[in-house]
């Protein structure tokens, strides 16, 4: 007597899928479904924080400057005149670089009133210039000269801490000194500098 057939193994599986993945046959397809890819990726990049962190360097007309007031009055002429320097050549700017000018404005009112460190300092310190001609030397003591042209003493003191370049001589003329308290800057809304503390 014949064994019955196995009905089971002539029916199709219900769990296995009938249908195949098709092969990809154009070359453009899968060109576009990387260009995808790689633009997700790249997306996802943009998101990292250390691509965000570029360095920007900045240059003369990009510049933001300010304009500072200091008094002189009863300042030491070497703190004063390096923190001068400081502002004039952009250094308190995070933005600072070394070769391009970022500086800002500095305007000096009560320069007759600067002090000095030292007894003899307005006798001791000298400055001497050459007219040019045969025994042409001219000598004037620091006493002498802040009594005839006390913006010259802020000045002489700023202008040998910076640099001896185009670049220095340029940030130099951001520098007003002025003898008394009035100056002719009040359009540029000047913002009062405590430049440092009395000694």
């Amino acid at each position: 007597m014949a064994s019955p057939k196995n009905e089971s193994a002539d029916q199709p599986e219900e769990n296995k899928s009938t249908e195949k993945a098709e092969p990809i046959k154009d070359k453009t397809q899968a060109s576009s479904t990387g260009k995808d890819l790689a633009q997700e990726s790249n997306g996802k990049l943009q998101g990292n924080l250390f691509l965000k962190n570029k360095s920007k360097f900045e240059n003369a007309e990009t510049a933001n400057r300010k304009w500072y007031l200091i008094d002189a009055k009863n300042q030491n002429l070497g703190r004063l005149s390096a923190e001068i320097v400081r502002i004039l050549r952009g250094k308190r700017k995070p933005s600072y670089t070394p070769n391009v000018d970022v500086g800002d404005f500095v305007i000096v009112i009560n320069a007759k009133e600067i002090t000095f460190k030292g007894k003899n300092k307005a006798k001791q310190t000298v400055y001497r210039r050459y007219t040019g001609y045969p025994g042409g030397l001219r000598s004037e003591s620091l006493g002498d000269l802040l009594e005839r042209i006390p913006e010259k003493v802020i000045y002489n003191t700023v202008k040998g801490m910076m640099p001896r370049t185009k670049l220095g001589n340029a940030q130099l003329t951001k520098l007003k000194i002025y003898e008394g308290v009035e100056h002719p800057h009040k359009a540029q809304n000047p913002v009062f500098l405590q430049a440092v503390p009395t000694i």
